[in-house]
């Protein structure tokens, strides 16, 4: 991969986002999706939801894994488990198709955590499309607070992912690695 030739190349790297693997010991820097999972799961529990399901975004990728994991880890401290899983690829045509299935089988959830606000935003297409009351029937909560979701209808509660404070902290472990010359810990 990328990595892998920029490493042969002996190129300073720094990745936003934890590798599945860092065999290589690349400096990378991430937001916990653990946490942003257990966040998710928590508010839609503090909120009543008695049957609450998940929209993973793509399980080859480990934020994705992350926020599946913690959701799952706060439904367990509840005593709750999974009312349903659906599977998307971060983007709104697979959160509408997640949305189409939630409905298709009959809304088996009252409570729903979209692991990315573009799929979050095509799970609400999809529920406008059918007719079904946000937030009334099925409360959602979506993650990374894009500048969309305050444009839905209604307006997206998500979990906020600081992309831009993400990459400068990726930026300074790459200066440091020019600096010292060593792949910061």
């Amino acid at each position: 991969g990328v990595v892998e030739s920029a490493l042969a190349a002996e190129v300073p790297t720094t990745l936003v986002g934890r590798p599945f693997s860092n065999t290589a010991q690349v400096a990378y820097s991430d937001l916990d999706n653990v946490l942003g999972g257990r966040i998710a799961a928590k508010r839609l529990i503090e909120r009543g939801c008695q049957r609450i399901g998940i929209v993973t975004g793509p399980l080859d990728m480990v934020g994705a894994r992350d926020r599946l994991h913690g959701w799952r880890n706060e439904l367990a401290a509840h005593g709750m488990t999974a009312s349903g899983i659906w599977h998307g690829e971060f983007t709104r045509p697979t959160g509408r198709a997640a949305g189409e299935a939630v409905v298709r089988e009959g809304l088996p959830v009252d409570g729903l955590f979209v692991s990315s606000d573009l799929m979050a935003l095509g799970v609400l297409d999809a529920f406008h499309a059918h007719g079904v009351d946000v937030p009334g029937a099925v409360q959602l909560v979506g993650f990374d607070d894009i500048s969309l979701g305050g444009y839905a209808n209604p307006p997206l509660t998500t979990i906020t992912n600081p992309s831009f404070e993400l990459a400068a902290a990726a930026a300074e472990l790459l200066l440091q690695q020019l600096q010292t010359g060593e792949v910061p810990q």
